[in-house]
C-alpha cells in the first residue's frame, strides 16, 4: 500500500495545484497522517491479535469495516453531480 500511496502523493501534486491547493498545506496534513499512523497502527495491531471469536482474529473486523469502506471508496470515486465541473472533475482532468 506504501508504494501506491506514495505514487499518488508525488504524482498528484501538479494537479492539485492546478485546483489551487496550498502545497505546504497539503505536505502538513500527510505529514500528520503518517503520524497518526505510526502511533495507530501498532494499538490496532496488538488488539487484533487479542481478539478471540469463533471467525478467527481478524475476519470479525474486516466484516464490521467492508461497509463503510465501499461506501466512502464510492463518495470518493462518484461525488454528487451538483460538486463536478469539468473543471474540478479529477477523472475528466487526470485522463
Amino acid at each position: 500500500m506504501a508504494p501506491i500511496t506514495l505514487f499518488l502523493q508525488l504524482f498528484s501534486l501538479d494537479y492539485y495545484e492546478r485546483q489551487g491547493a496550498y502545497l505546504p498545506v497539503l505536505a502538513y496534513f500527510i505529514t500528520l497522517t503518517r503520524g497518526i499512523d505510526v502511533v495507530f497502527s501498532p494499538l490496532v495491531s496488538a488488539l487484533t491479535d487479542l481478539t478471540v471469536s469463533k471467525w478467527g482474529r481478524r475476519k470479525p473486523y474486516l466484516a464490521i469495516g467492508c461497509g463503510p469502506a465501499a461506501v466512502a471508496l464510492m463518495l470518493l470515486l462518484f461525488p454528487p453531480y451538483d460538486m463536478v465541473t469539468p473543471e474540478s472533475s479529477p477523472s475528466i482532468s487526470f485522463w
